[in-house]
């Protein structure tokens, strides 16, 4: 499961996935992981989407600013991520996982 943002902000984020040579620019959109994996191997996926819903229908919508970056992991296997500095918005993020 995971949150993608809309397209017109793809632009900034691809940028440094490039500069950084993040290599699955080309095999994932940005995204933010909230659960993985989110599902049992070999269960279909209608049963995990099922599972699914009734959170995300509970969910509230909410604004995010991604506005702090950085990295773990390692020159081999590292990754960037985003992350809102403002509590109330990490907070927001928090409560969906």
């Amino acid at each position: 499961v995971a949150l993608i943002p809309p397209d017109w902000c793809w632009g900034p984020i691809q940028a440094a996935r490039l500069d950084l040579r993040d290599k699955g620019l080309y095999r994932w959109p940005p995204h933010i992981n909230l659960l993985y994996p989110f599902a049992p191997p070999g269960q279909p996926m209608e049963l995990a989407l099922a599972a699914l819903a009734p959170a995300a229908a509970a969910a509230a919508p909410f604004d995010l600013r991604l506005d702090a970056l950085g990295t773990f992991g390692g020159r081999s296997r590292g990754v960037l991520w985003a992350a809102p500095s403002d509590p109330a918005q990490l907070s927001a993020l928090i409560a969906l996982q």
